[in-house]
């Protein structure tokens, strides 16, 4: 990958700036799938949807438990906890909407999957800000001596072809050189 002034990168910049791509692309691709995949499960709640009085068993960061009595009389507990929790606390009470055919999808009644339409495009678009920052901030021109260290190729300090000087005449006398 050359940089903006033409010179290649060096190997340990190339491989950060790779590493980077990468990570980019795997949040992005992350969220993509989380974004389709709550769809799914509101596509099929609402194919064949039922209603309950649930009951929070749980919260954490990651999961909200719940227990609730399906159309069959089963107590259901999602394993995965109920989709879209957000304001729930330990012991609330509150309607569910989940799917008659697979009553572990559940939902809080009256959301849908469009409360994660905010958060997941400010993650990818903070993720591809601070990727794009990094990702320029690598491919700056740096110091030639500081790049040789890098390879391993000492004594290589030639400055950018452009940064060159003719000396003359002037310059042997002490005045200031001349741009080619």
């Amino acid at each position: 990958m050359p940089t903006p002034t033409g010179r290649p990168l060096p190997r340990s910049r190339r491989i950060v700036s790779g590493v980077l791509i990468l990570m980019v692309g795997a949040i992005t691709v992350m969220c993509l799938v989380l974004f389709i995949a709550l769809r799914l499960d509101d596509a099929q709640i609402e194919s064949d949807p039922g209603v309950a009085t649930a009951t929070v068993l749980s919260v954490s960061p990651l999961r909200t438990g719940i227990e609730f009595v399906d159309a069959t009389g089963q107590t259901i507990r999602p394993p995965g906890g109920v989709l879209y929790p957000g304001l729930l606390s330990v012991g609330q009470q509150f309607l569910v909407e989940y799917s008659l055919e697979d009553p572990t999808i559940a939902r809080v009644a009256g959301r849908t999957a469009s409360v994660a339409d905010l958060p997941i495009a400010l993650t990818v678009a903070l993720t591809w800000v601070i990727g794009g920052i990094l990702w320029w901030l690598l491919r700056r021109r740096r110091p030639v001596a500081a790049d040789a260290a890098d390879e391993g190729e000492a004594g290589t300090t030639d400055p950018d072809p452009a940064d060159r000087r003719v000396a003359t005449e002037a310059d042997l006398s002490g005045a200031r050189p001349t741009e080619r």
